[in-house]
């Protein structure tokens, strides 16, 4: 992936990915979402819903999440966002913190672990309240499993990383190879 790429999902599909610095991000179906990364990893959660694992440890770099409501601050944690219709954002932690501001009025709350809140368009985001039902719901049936797979790929980081940088090398010695072989030939 690359700078301004935008991925998005289909129904009853997902996809992960795992960025350099151990932040994870879990896209569920009929998602979209762009990725900007320099100095600092932005994601723009167009529509749909999108689960973020930032490790405490690896959180030196500043990762924001912006949506068409709302721009997040996030220093290493895990929630959830969804954006339903581009008018409405919903923010859930699970660990950490996660400052939550609107993208119109400016003002900003900070919501704790085991805490939501929402954010409508044109409309200050409300003050953090207790996890729904259906948030309950999605954090037992894929949040832990999400944990457990972020622990083990972390593990990993290193030997992935290492795995596919030698991947890269390897498809650019073949392409100078074409490309030398293709000169020969004329």
């Amino acid at each position: 992936m690359y700078s301004n790429d935008k991925i998005k999902t289909l129904r009853d599909s997902f996809c992960e990915f795992i960025f350099d610095t151990g932040e994870i991000l879990r896209l569920e179906e009929q998602s979209e979402v762009s990725l900007k990364a320099n100095r600092q990893i932005s994601i723009f959660v167009s529509i749909g819903k999108s689960l973020m694992n930032i490790d405490f440890k690896t959180a030196n770099k500043k990762f924001n999440v912006y949506t068409p409501t709302s721009i997040l601050g996030i220093r290493g944690t895990e929630f959830v966002v969804e954006v339903i219709d581009k008018s409405v954002t919903e923010v859930a932690v699970f660990s950490g913190k996660v400052s939550v501001k609107s993208s119109d009025t400016k003002e900003e709350v900070l919501v704790p672990a085991k805490k939501q809140t929402f954010v409508e368009k044109n409309k200050p985001p409300v003050e953090p309240f207790a996890l729904t039902e259906k948030v309950i719901k999605y954090y037992e049936t894929q949040v832990l499993a999400f944990q457990k797979r972020a622990e083990e790929i972390r593990k990993k980081l290193d030997e992935y990383i290492e795995k596919r940088n030698k991947m890269i090398d390897e498809w650019y010695k073949n392409r100078e190879k074409k490309i030398d072989d293709w000169y020969e030939q004329r």
